[in-house]
């Protein structure tokens, strides 16, 4: 029997994200096996590929007005006296859409509390009166030094309580929610972000270690979330400006002009280059030696999954999953938490280890195929056509 699957991605301030891939790939198996998609997805000025495929593929997309694009007086007006109109018409259609069908709704929360910020009460009214299945993915939580307002716990849990399951990235972003939310979530329960690499493929050879050293960090360039302005500031040393090393940085996002500029204002502008996105991730890790991900908050992040399976180590953060599964000294090093002084101590650690780069790759690429599940797609889209 054909069912109707709705996706709501609440990723408002970026056109795409890695955190997205999991409900896109999880739709596209659902349109596979002979099921009609639905997306609500926020609107930018450009469609992103990944929903120009989806709806290539047969999903019928539909796009939300993004709280912070530019109005009209009239439309602010009219959202001032009548806050819950914002996104009437689409939710329409699409209730005409899901009527009278066997529908399932998943929401894709890029962070974990997207629901307690207000710009989404409409939505959230909207599924709390729906009598469907509702799944709830949870891509980021914060690690430390994050609270609600208690108006703010109550509408997240709204969703949680109203969720058949809550799935998030890492059993540590559980744990931080149920801190912050002060709450059990009995409805919990951890899935993988699938790869972006062939599964049939081997890791990538090791480039020697004899000469320059090449640092990545492939992430969204936001210094609050990926810590590229605190490893700009570690290499800007006196003793890494006497090393042969150069960090390239792999992304685009809002941060991209101030990082050129923080590398100059550090004299280190000729040794950090910006690529922007890149297709093929194996092009990244077939030239650079190790991954450095200084993050402030993760969920468990597909880039580092990604750098490992392809078998690099990793200088990474204790936040989220990545502990999980980049062991300390084995498959890289861990920084308690990314502070110029921490940072830089394991950095220095690193580059004093460099001689077992290539082994601790080898580890890394053995401990994603051993312990993380590659299909995480496939594993949601059993739960949620059970």
């Amino acid at each position: 029997m054909q069912k109707t699957f709705l996706f709501i991605s609440t990723l408002e301030h970026l056109p795409w994200g890695g955190c997205e891939d999991l409900w896109y790939k999880t739709a596209l198996i659902a349109l596979k096996e002979g099921n009609e998609v639905l997306a609500l997805v926020f609107k930018h000025d450009t469609i992103p590929v990944h929903i120009q495929q989806l709806q290539k593929a047969g999903a019928e997309i539909f796009f939300l007005e993004r709280p912070t694009q530019r109005v009209t007086l009239f439309k602010k007006a009219k959202q001032k006296i009548f806050p819950n109109v914002r996104y009437r018409k689409v939710l329409e259609v699409a209730d005409k859409k899901i009527s009278n069908k066997n529908t399932t709704i998943i929401v894709s929360q890029a962070g974990g509390f997207d629901f307690s910020y207000g710009y989404l009460d409409e939505i959230s009214e909207w599924l709390t009166h729906k009598n469907l299945p509702l799944y709830v993915i949870v891509q980021n939580v914060p690690d430390l030094g994050f609270t609600l307002s208690v108006e703010g716990i109550e509408k997240q849990k709204k969703i949680y309580n109203r969720a058949h399951k809550v799935f998030f990235v890492s059993d540590r972003n559980r744990i931080s929610s149920e801190r912050i939310l002060a709450a059990h979530l009995d409805n919990a329960t951890v899935v993988c972000n699938p790869l972006n690499v062939s599964l049939a493929d081997k890791p990538s050879p090791f480039p020697t270690v004899s000469g320059r050293i090449k640092f990545a960090e492939v992430a969204a360039l936001r210094c609050f979330h990926k810590g590229q302005d605190v490893l700009l500031q570690v290499l800007s040393g006196d003793q890494w400006k006497q090393r042969d090393w150069e960090l390239n940085l792999f992304g685009e996002g809002p941060d991209k002009d101030y990082l050129k500029r923080l590398a100059s204002f550090y004299g280190i502008e000729d040794r950090v280059h910006f690529h922007g996105h890149v297709k093929d991730i194996r092009e990244v890790w077939r030239e650079n030696h190790i991954h450095v991900l200084p993050s402030l908050g993760e969920g468990t992040p597909l880039a580092l999954i990604e750098s490992m399976y392809c078998g690099r180590p990793a200088i990474t953060s204790d936040v989220g999953g990545n502990a999980a599964y980049c062991e300390d000294s084995i498959c890289g090093f861990i920084c308690d938490y990314p502070t110029p002084a921490a940072l830089e101590r394991v950095m220095e650690k690193a580059w004093v280890e460099r001689g077992r780069w290539k082994e601790m790759g080898r580890k890394a690429s053995e401990k994603i195929n051993k312990d993380y599940n590659l299909e995480g797609s496939s594993t949601l889209y059993e739960f949620i056509s059970a």
